[in-house]
């Protein structure tokens, strides 16, 4: 049987983050029937108006240019084409979405997604590192490890360079975060081999500090200094390396220098304070020193109000520490530990139910319980012991109980690095907690990009149905149907592609929606019944 198409004119797309109106149509495609006659529709664009611009230029061409070409070469009867750009469009999208929700801190969401594009493009350079990112991010070092090998598996006529030293480096960190110091070392010495770039040489000089301390790892960070400059910006990555690993002093070091060539710096002044606060308690005059100048060339440093809080509640200056603690709040209202710190005030000066208030927040925006050494134990404790002062005494032990298993587990962690053991930790599902306006903007960019990623996965469906290729087309359709349920002939689309390819479990949920909004159709009605027929006589 001839297919039959009815001419469109090629779409066109704007992909927007905000603002974006869509409208559809269809026409009706007929193909050679197994059992009857399959029926499909395909989507063959959408009308766009919107205002706002993309996240970057080069994304939103990326994906004009792949969607645009997909309905033009599918205009012009060049099926394989089409299907190239259309799985090329779904690529650049998924992985948009899902560098979206990893980024605001959604990692459950982020995963799927990548997994969804990489089914489509498993040789995708940039797919794989942005999941192996997420992953690390997630503390899901396994996955991230998967995918970079995958990575440093490709054809090296398809990646650059600077591309292979990536996946070295960030391989290294894979390895770091599984306890596996030697490799992880071995993989930074490779990047550095390819391409010796700052980010490589930091990243081995950091690994060595962990690993054999400051004597080992300053021969590194003077070659930084030498092939790079004895610059600000240069001098300030150095200590806060040295800051991140515990070594203080140096770190002094390194942020005097950089405040001698750059004074005005935004962060030297509070990277040196909180170096001091590192280094000594007889330092606390003069961290306090640094965090004010910040504050009086940076008046809205997020960094700065608490560590003046803390200092202050050395003092057992509560009103002072309040006031630091609640303009840091202001400034940054998801970090947890702000709230926790608001909670110890009000417990001091026995304001319970703002006390309460505040260490239920803090636990809630705490994501990850590992973070500083599972510091937010200590919230735990605090709201356990109020709640049992307060008589609640089922949900005071409960929250006792956490605090300790914490604290148990820091113990088991604190040793493990001793020994070089590796500290078993699942994956977050979410590593932060997203601003309301970020929440808004990724659920108004996946709703409106929704239905162009639905009408794509339709027209791969269709072709491959065109092929005969009854299952996979299924597959296609499913997607399509999760992406818009609403999409007109979806279910149509699904059911009978899934019935031509005999799996009449996947067809039966399609055909019914699809009958319930077309009942006097005779040849959905004969599917489904042959379907009901053949699963009902199946051995259960």
């Amino acid at each position: 049987m001839a297919i039959h198409t009815r001419p469109d004119s090629p779409p066109s797309i704007k992909i927007l983050f905000r603002g974006m109106k869509l409208g559809g149509f269809c026409c009706r495609w007929s193909t050679p029937k197994r059992v009857g006659v399959l029926m499909l529709l395909l989507c063959t664009g959408s009308t766009v108006s919107a205002q706002m611009a993309p996240a970057t230029l080069s994304e939103k061409s990326a994906m004009h240019q792949h969607y645009d070409a997909a309905y033009r070469f599918q205009s012009s009867g060049d099926l394989a084409r089409a299907d190239v750009e259309h799985a090329r469009f779904l690529v650049a999208a998924l992985d948009h979405i899902a560098n979206f929700h990893a980024n605001t801190g959604d990692y459950a969401h982020a995963a799927p997604l990548y997994d969804e594009a990489l089914t489509l493009s498993p040789t995708d350079f940039s797919l794989l590192m942005d999941y192996a990112g997420a992953s690390l991010d997630a503390h899901d070092p396994k996955k991230a490890e998967s995918l970079l090998q995958a990575a440093g598996d490709l054809d090296t006529k398809s990646t650059t360079g600077r591309q292979k030293a990536e996946v070295h480096r960030v391989l290294g960190s894979a390895f770091r975060a599984l306890g596996d110091s030697k490799a992880a070392s071995e993989q930074f010495q490779a990047a550095i081999a390819i391409d010796p770039s700052i980010d490589n040489l930091c990243a081995l000089g950091d690994a060595v500090l962990d690993t054999n301390g400051p004597k080992a790892a300053a021969p590194i960070f003077a070659k930084v200094v030498a092939q790079f400059g004895d610059t600000a910006g240069v001098r300030m990555r150095i200590g806060r390396i040295y800051g991140m690993g515990g070594v203080p002093d140096r770190a002094i070091e390194e942020f005097k220098k950089a405040i001698a060539m750059d004074p005005k710096m935004p962060g030297a002044h509070y990277s040196l304070g909180a170096a001091y606060m590192g280094n000594s308690e007889a330092d606390f005059p003069k961290a306090e020193a640094e965090f004010r100048k910040e504050l009086a060339l940076h008046p809205n440093d997020t960094f700065s109000y608490p560590q003046l809080g803390q200092i202050a509640l050395r003092r057992h200056d509560y009103h002072e520490a309040e006031i630091d603690y609640k303009r840091a709040v202001a400034l940054n209202p998801l970090d947890g530990d702000n709230f926790d710190e608001l909670g110890k005030i009000y417990m001091e000066t026995e304001r319970a139910s703002d006390a309460e208030a505040a260490l239920r927040k803090a636990i809630a925006l705490t994501v990850d319980p590992a973070r500083n050494n599972y510091a937010i134990q200590r919230a735990h404790y605090r709201l356990g012991r109020l709640l049992l002062t307060n008589g609640n005494m089922a949900e005071g032990e409960h929250e006792l109980q956490i605090s300790q298993e914490l604290l148990a587990k820091r113990d088991i962690q604190s040793g493990s690095k001793l020994s070089g053991e590796q500290v078993e930790r699942s994956p977050l599902e979410r590593t932060r907690v997203a601003t309301p306006a970020e929440v808004e903007e990724l659920e108004t960019f996946a709703k409106q990009t929704g239905p162009l990623i639905a009408g794509s996965y339709n027209n791969l469906g269709v072709h491959a149905a065109i092929r005969e290729e009854f299952a996979k087309a299924a597959g296609f359709f499913q997607l399509a149907a999760k992406w818009n349920p609403t999409l007109s002939g979806v279910d149509s689309n699904w059911g009978r592609a899934a019935f031509a390819a005999h799996q009449c479990e996947r067809a039966i949920g399609p055909l019914r929606r699809a009958l319930d909004a077309h009942p006097s159709d005779s040849e959905l009605r004969a599917m489904l019944d042959q379907c009901e027929g053949a699963l009902s006589t199946m051995p259960k």
